[in-house]
């Protein structure tokens, strides 16, 4: 089966070359804007160092854990004072944001009032000035990036007039058929990466939370309390809002007479939350100048806490690396099980003869996987909510939200408990002939009944060909599936006249082949109904090959 790619037409030509200049329009008004600054920047990178001085700084959250910090200085230049507060030569910018209240206070003691500076003047009008040297390598790479875009949409309009030879290539799959058949491997992939590297991060907590409970105390002088503050922005359906932490920044003497100062609460930090009690409650137990103990790695005085950290459970650090283990689990289930059954990869023919047996065993198995990874999810969440460091108190909104979702992993553990009884349930063995099944012959297969035949009073068992099909539909892809053949093959009225035997069947000659492809597949296989008095039926399915 051949394609044939034919030349575009006239409007798709246009199309395209429109659709290649608007994409490369932006990126060439930047590259434009940017190279246009270029030659400022250099002469920028020429002012004068000079000494300023200090007069305020300042800062405010600016979002996302940013803070913006302003500072106005002096200096002296062409024998007359000025004034400034701009950070950057191009007179746009008269604060600086930064990332964390860390860097903010670094900052902020750095350009403290009366504290002395370094600025770069214009010689050429000293009223200009920056706090930072100008530097055109930011542009210069800005330039290159951008340049790849505009060179892009260029190159789809001109491919759009390229003349084009007619050729033929074989049928296969689409672009949208080979992504959903590498998708388990890519998903996978993500899943395995996240999970090791979220728990080569959380086993380090771990063991840092273990080494912590062997810290010896110290006495500390708590210098700094305060609840900061970030704003979160929203998006069009939600608005923004604040996010609280407790930030305490406490002095303490290790034994070796130098004083040090540090900023960090517990083993794992403080995370936000939208519960400003929660924070406050951490503060007002630490207020400015009260003393009280840190507890500081013998091995490293720079590494403290100020939480107690035998006070929180030992098993609550371990949590985050049992998860980060399910999630490395899970896909490397899905990159083996995705790589094994990848369509590019030559299947082996699936066996012709022996005993068919239902998968009981998987199918508790997958549920049992989904309870555990659900409840170990919950569980980890909820462990965050008692409060970190065993100081802050309960938030009951999401408690009351993990016991809803916990009551919603009742329905995989119900399912993986019935998978387990079902394990023990009577079920039909069948064991098909050496040779296999093929369309227009007979076949004569043997079958016996396992467990306790006066459970049941009738059994029934039909070779039942089906075929999947993927229709698109209005741009919609939806799987169809028609019976094409169902052969009585077994039937008895009472089960315990029939627990070992042979039974025969014909498969018409005009059968299908089973078959396993993308858009089509073709799916032989045995359905057995065993009928329970006063008790509900146990159905089962026996994959088998034909042709």
């Amino acid at each position: 089966m051949t394609r044939i790619d034919h030349p575009p037409g006239l409007a798709e030509k246009i199309g395209r070359t429109v659709f290649g200049i608007l994409f490369a329009v932006i990126p060439s008004l930047g590259v434009f804007l940017m190279a246009r600054a270029v030659p400022d920047i250099r002469a920028a990178a020429a002012w004068t160092e000079t000494p300023c001085t200090v007069l305020e700084s300042s800062s405010e959250p600016a979002g996302n854990g940013d803070w913006r910090l302003r500072v106005r200085y002096r200096y002296e230049a062409d024998g007359r004072t000025h004034e400034s507060c701009r950070w950057t030569w191009d007179d746009m910018d008269e604060s600086r944001s930064v990332d964390g209240i860390a860097k903010r206070d670094e900052l902020l003691a750095q350009y403290a009032p009366g504290a002395a500076a370094t600025c770069w003047v214009d010689p050429s009008d000293p009223a200009r000035a920056s706090l930072e040297h100008a530097s055109a390598g930011g542009h210069l790479a800005g330039i290159a990036f951008f340049s790849l875009f505009a060179l892009v949409g260029l190159g789809l309009a001109v491919s759009a007039w390229r003349p084009r030879r007619k050729r033929k290539r074989r049928g296969g799959p689409s672009f949208g058929e080979r992504a959903a058949a590498a998708a388990p491997v890519i998903v996978g992939a993500a899943f395995l990466a996240a999970g090791l590297a979220i728990g080569h991060f959380a086993l380090g907590t771990h063991r840092e939370a273990l080494r912590a409970r062997d810290w010896k105390r110290v006495p500390a002088t708590v210098v700094r309390s305060e609840v900061a503050s970030e704003w979160h922005s929203g998006s069009s359906d939600h608005s923004g809002h604040y996010s609280y932490r407790p930030y305490v920044v406490y002095a303490y003497d290790a034994g070796d007479g130098v004083r040090r100062e540090s900023d960090r609460y517990a083993i794992g930090g403080v995370s936000g939350s939208s519960n400003r009690g929660r924070a406050e409650t951490i503060v007002a137990a630490y207020p400015a100048g009260r003393e009280t103990v840190a507890w500081v790695d013998p091995d490293d005085p720079a590494a403290s806490v100020l939480a107690d950290p035998t006070a929180a459970p030992g098993w609550r650090s371990l949590v985050p690396v049992l998860i980060a283990g399910l999630f490395a689990a899970v896909g490397a289930c899905l990159l083996a099980g995705g790589l094994y059954w990848h369509p590019s990869r030559k299947r082996r023919t699936a066996p012709t003869g022996g005993v068919l047996r239902t998968r009981r065993l998987g199918t508790f198995a997958g549920y049992a996987l989904v309870s555990v990874v659900w409840y170990a999810i919950i569980g980890a969440a909820a462990t965050g909510f008692v409060g970190d460091g065993g100081n802050a108190p309960i938030e009951w909104p999401p408690v009351v939200i993990a016991g809803v979702l916990f009551l919603v992993g009742l329905v995989p553990l119900v399912l993986s408990v019935r998978a387990l009884l079902r394990l023990f349930a009577p079920r039909l063995e069948i064991a098909i002939p050496r040779g296999g099944l093929a369309p227009g012959a007979s076949a004569r297969a043997a079958y016996r009944l396992l467990g306790d035949e006066r459970e049941l009073s009738a059994v029934r068992a039909d070779l039942v060909c089906n075929r999947l099909r993927a229709v698109t539909e209005g741009g919609r892809s939806t799987n169809v599936e028609a019976e094409l053949h169902r052969i009585e093959c077994l039937r008895a009225a009472r089960a315990h006249e029939f627990r070992r035997g042979e039974f025969s069947f014909d498969i018409p000659a005009d059968a299908p082949a089973s078959t396993r492809g993308l858009r089509e597949k073709i799916e032989w296989r045995f359905e057995v109904r065993l009928e329970r008095p006063g008790r509900s039926a146990i159905e089962d399915k026996y994959p088998v090959s034909v042709g």
